[in-house]
């Protein structure tokens, strides 16, 4: 199905593209309202196991995808303060990822860097104020600095790091 809308898309006139990029938006923002966002204390939870150990709730896993529609339907700011939501709940001090979970960490890495990569062109499409990008940015960078502190070697994200770091 995502082929099929790309393609047409792709053939269609700007202004269809454009309407179409407008309706996602607006759907993107009603969903986003209508469901209250998770404390980041809810995204990962404890296994019980001594190692300190942490697993990602379904409602991180929820959080990703609604990040992910945001950014992928132009809302990059949108999609850059749920990621800080998660970057958040990983600032606890005595514990390390396991394999899942480690892997899970890794790909909001990736998404930091598609959701600023989104958040520049939605500032250069107009869509979105300095005011609003400084202040996602400063949240984030917060996040991040508060993440490194508590994970230390363990940290995950370097290169969503160095990518809000350039955009400033």
């Amino acid at each position: 199905m995502q082929a099929i809308v790309r393609a047409h898309l792709c053939t269609s006139s700007q202004d269809v593209t454009t309407s179409f990029m407008e309706a996602a938006r607006n759907r993107v923002t009603k969903s986003t309202k209508a469901t209250p966002l998770p404390a980041p204390s809810a995204l990962l939870s404890e296994t019980g196991e001594s190692n300190a150990a942490w697993k990602p709730t379904p409602a991180l896993k929820d959080l990703l995808r609604t990040s992910r529609t945001a950014y992928g339907a132009g809302m990059g700011l949108l999609g850059l303060t749920l990621l800080t939501g998660a970057v958040t709940a990983t600032a606890r001090s005595g514990w390390k990822p396991d394999d899942e979970t480690a892997c899970l960490l890794s790909d909001i890495d990736r998404d930091l860097c598609q959701a600023i990569v989104s958040s520049k062109q939605e500032m250069e499409a107009g869509k979105a104020t300095k005011t609003d990008v400084v202040a996602v940015q400063t949240a984030l960078l917060r996040a991040l600095d508060r993440s490194k502190q508590a994970l230390g070697e363990e940290y995950p994200f370097e290169s969503g790091e160095t990518e809000v770091r350039s955009w400033i």
